[in-house]
């Protein structure tokens, strides 16, 4: 039933998705970022992060997937038919990460990068500096 939603996709045209593009409203940009360039995050605390963990996919790799619209996380527990095995394994899960925060056996650390950036046409170009006169990558769509 899961590949029964993948078929039939009404796909738009590029020049259909181009015309639907996003205008930006200039007046209203964010804040001007504290630094650009690298970041470096070291040992961020897991527990942290374990807040923002989408359950979707966990809840996927073991095939459990709800009927619509108890299909994804938090809405799967309310399903009939696996309902009560994603709670199961849910608190199972939650009971490892606590063991993982309490043993600290696990380090989070990762690396932001801000960067100026423009699109060009359907591309993304990456600048060096503000000054927004070199390219260092583009990203093509």
């Amino acid at each position: 039933e899961y590949y029964a939603t993948l078929i039939d996709k009404k796909w738009k045209t590029l020049a259909q998705a181009q015309s639907k593009k996003p205008t930006i409203d200039w007046s209203l940009v964010p804040p001007k970022p504290k630094f650009i360039g690298n970041l470096m995050i070291k040992e961020h605390p897991i527990s942290e992060i374990i807040e923002y963990i989408d359950w979707t996919p966990f809840f996927q790799v073991y095939q459990l997937r709800g009927k619509y619209p108890n299909r994804d996380y938090p809405a799967i527990f309310k399903d009939a038919r696996v309902g009560e095995e994603a709670r199961k394994l849910f608190e199972e899960a939650k009971e490892m990460l606590e063991w993982v925060v309490k043993e600290n056996i696990l380090k989070a650390s990762g690396v932001v990068g801000i960067w100026p950036a423009n699109s060009v046409g359907d591309d993304i170009e990456v600048y060096t500096s503000e000054k927004r006169d070199e390219v260092a990558c583009k990203f093509y769509g």
